[in-house]
């Protein structure tokens, strides 16, 4: 059994990944909880499966330069892509992993809930906005992401 969960992603097309390359119907996706994501540059979600979903037709621009020594982000943008409700990710929403039969949690049995973003950000669980970075806006957005 499947327990895969893609929630509040912002997901880029591209070459192999566009809309029509890539099989989208209901078969195969059990076990799938897909909710919250945006979809930029071609990318789709799957039909019927998701509520919260947001496709945006208009181009937008990605940079990703990485070497040896560092990797940075230049994302621009639309308004579109802040219209969405996002929920906190938490592991009551995530449930019981197959097989063990146990909650997503902390060493000492608390819950591991999404709480910071992938610079440690705190999220605020009323504004929660989609992707690993919480301090994103409309517009260029530059991340230096390795080393942090």
């Amino acid at each position: 059994m499947l327990h895969n969960h893609i929630y509040n992603n912002i997901i880029v097309g591209g070459e192999g990944l566009a809309r029509n390359d890539v099989i989208r119907d209901k078969k195969g996706v059990n076990g799938f909880t897909i909710d919250g994501n945006i979809y930029l540059n071609g990318a789709g979600p799957y039909p019927g499966i998701e509520e919260r979903g947001i496709k945006i037709d208009d181009q937008i621009e990605m940079v990703l330069q990485v070497d040896e020594s560092k990797a940075d982000l230049d994302l621009k943008l639309p308004e579109e892509v802040f219209t969405g409700k996002h929920r906190l990710i938490t592991s009551e929403m995530i449930g019981k992993v197959p097989v063990v039969e146990m909650n997503i949690e902390h060493p000492d049995g608390n819950p591991l809930d999404i709480i910071t973003d992938y610079f440690g950000n705190k999220i605020d669980s009323t504004s929660v906005l989609p992707g690993p970075f919480q301090q994103i806006e409309a517009g260029e957005n530059n991340f230096h992401l390795w080393p942090k």
